[in-house]
Parts: C-alpha cells; structure tokens; sequence
C-alpha cells in the first residue's frame, strides 16, 4: 500500500513511517506540542512506549491526561489517513490537527 500522506508516494506504508517520519504527520504533532504540549518528539515506536510507560500509566490527572492526548493524536492521524485512502478526501495539517485538539477537550470532560 502507498502512503497518502506523504508526496513522496513511492514510500511504503508502515505504522513507522505514519507516526515518526510523515512531514505532514510532523507539522500536525508541532500544531498540538504549541497548543498542548506533550512532548511528541519520539523518533521510534519505543520511545513512544518509554513515553507511555513514564506519563500515562496511573490514576493521575497528568496520566489521564496524557492517555487521552496520545489516544486522539492515534485516532485522528488514522482517521485522516482513511478519509485520503478510501473517500480521496484531503484535510490540510491544520484542520486535522485542530480536529484532533477538539477530540481531546470532548474527551477530557
């Protein structure tokens, strides 16, 4: 399968490449690191795991938290990625980022 976000769509797909080197996927992460910073800056899938492993696990309101932030960032990369593979429907980097801040204050609630 191609990779829709990318323009360099001779790129396989992979969860890697989706979540740790899309450039679009990268500008999203910026928009939500200035309005919610979180400290995406992971380069690999286990980084990302250490990061869950120190500010998501607990009861805490900062784990809580930092559960439902990773969860949409998750939810709507994927759900843009879908809305460009089966409905050929584009969202600039803006817009999905600012769907997926909109998903995290629902979900904070």
């Amino acid at each position: 399968m191609i990779f829709v976000h990318c323009a360099r769509i001779e790129e396989a797909e992979s969860h890697s490449h989706l979540f740790f080197k899309c450039s679009f996927v990268q500008h999203v992460l910026v928009v939500i690191n200035c309005e919610a910073p979180i400290g995406w800056r992971w380069k690999t899938w286990s980084e990302c795991v250490d990061w869950i492993k120190r500010n998501a696990a607990g009861k805490t309101r900062r784990a809580r938290g930092a559960r439902i932030i990773l969860g949409t960032i998750i939810q709507g990369i994927w759900w843009e990625r879908n809305r460009r593979v089966f409905l050929q429907k584009n969202s600039d980097y803006m817009d999905t980022a600012y769907r997926i801040l909109r998903l995290y204050k629902d979900y904070s609630r």
